[in-house]
């Protein structure tokens, strides 16, 4: 009988170290989404920016449809460039 309760009490003890330690990994998950968040809207509005910022610079020497338009293809060119990178990183 002696042993049995040992072993249940051990398993207890084993059970709610895994559980500090299950909830310690859920924090750090939840912390890193949180900043991987932030991180993907600012580089969002980073992209955004730029891209304006391209335009505004193309706009004296073309159209506007036409500075969109070589603004809209660089961005083209770009996530093909970065899809193609990642696709060959993916593939090793």
């Amino acid at each position: 009988m002696e042993t049995l309760t040992e072993f249940i009490i051990r398993l207890v003890e084993l059970m709610e170290a895994e559980a500090r330690s299950l909830r310690a990994g859920f924090l750090r998950l939840g912390v890193g989404m949180v900043v991987l968040l932030v991180a993907g809207a600012l580089l969002i509005s980073g992209v955004g920016l730029l891209s304006w910022a391209s335009y505004l610079q193309l706009t004296p020497f073309t159209s506007p449809a036409g500075a969109a338009g070589i603004v809209g293809v660089g961005l083209l060119l770009l996530a093909g460039g970065l899809i193609w990178v990642a696709a060959k990183r993916i593939v090793k």
